[in-house]
């Protein structure tokens, strides 16, 4: 019985994983096409300002830098969501099979 469980709660866990990772796969290439599109924005519309190649640059790479913070945050919290529904269904299991 005991054998089975923990068999049962290592194959969740792994379907879990695999789908984090894929989650995160193909989230990867929109999160760096959206940073990479931010940072020629901010380069573009700098240059056109007439300020300095070197102001241009630097306002790219806090463009860059401020995409990159919000995008991080906002896909940890996702999965953090999900660890916590996937715990939330295990503990509410648990608690039907006792009784």
């Amino acid at each position: 019985m005991l054998i089975e469980e923990l068999r049962k709660g290592a194959e969740q866990e792994r379907k879990f994983a695999e789908y984090s990772y894929k989650m995160y796969r193909d989230y990867r290439v929109w999160i760096v096409a959206i940073i990479l599109a931010g940072a020629c924005n901010g380069l573009l519309i700098s240059l056109v300002m007439d300020l300095s190649v070197a102001a241009s640059v630097l306002i790219a790479l806090g463009v860059v830098l401020i995409y990159g913070i919000i995008l991080y945050v906002c896909r940890n919290r996702s999965i953090a969501g999900m660890v916590v529904r996937d715990w939330l269904s295990h503990r509410r299991n648990e608690r039907t099979e006792r009784s």
